[in-house]
């Protein structure tokens, strides 16, 4: 799914990243399978990617390990959150949403004409992730 040449800068050091781990990959696996209308991504997204991911690890990481009521902000907070419990349907709809409201922009999702990402519940416990463009 992911491109070849996506996979080298995306991936680069994962296994000191925190999207090594099972719950977190499948997350962000997930949202990039739902853009798969924007794959491959250029240098430039990529970049663009890999630095808000790293920067919002940062964040959920000192989240995670604080013990204070430090303002961190609403996504990295509900993303830290559930990843207590993460097979939960409502923490892997947090967990999406949450990367959705980190990445939408640098794709241009919610602007620009593009409609922005939606989650839909489905019966079987798991989500349907529908692009308005994808519906064009």
């Amino acid at each position: 799914m992911i491109s070849e040449y996506a996979r080298p800068l995306l991936l680069t050091g994962i296994k000191t990243k925190r999207w090594k781990k099972k719950t977190d990959f499948y997350s962000l696996f997930l949202y990039l399978a739902s853009h798969k209308n924007f794959l491959p991504l250029n240098y430039d997204m990529r970049s663009k990617i890999r630095l808000a991911l790293d920067e919002f690890e940062t964040t959920i990481n000192r989240y995670l390990s604080s013990d204070s009521e430090d303002t961190f902000g609403e996504d990295s907070t509900n993303y830290g959150k559930s990843v207590i419990a993460s097979s939960d349907l409502g923490n892997r709809k947090r967990r999406h949403i949450s990367l959705s409201n980190l990445l939408d922009p640098i794709f241009g999702v919610g602007i620009n004409g593009h409609g922005k990402t939606e989650v839909t519940p489905l019966q079987e416990g798991l989500f349907d992730i529908t692009d308005s463009e994808d519906e064009a």
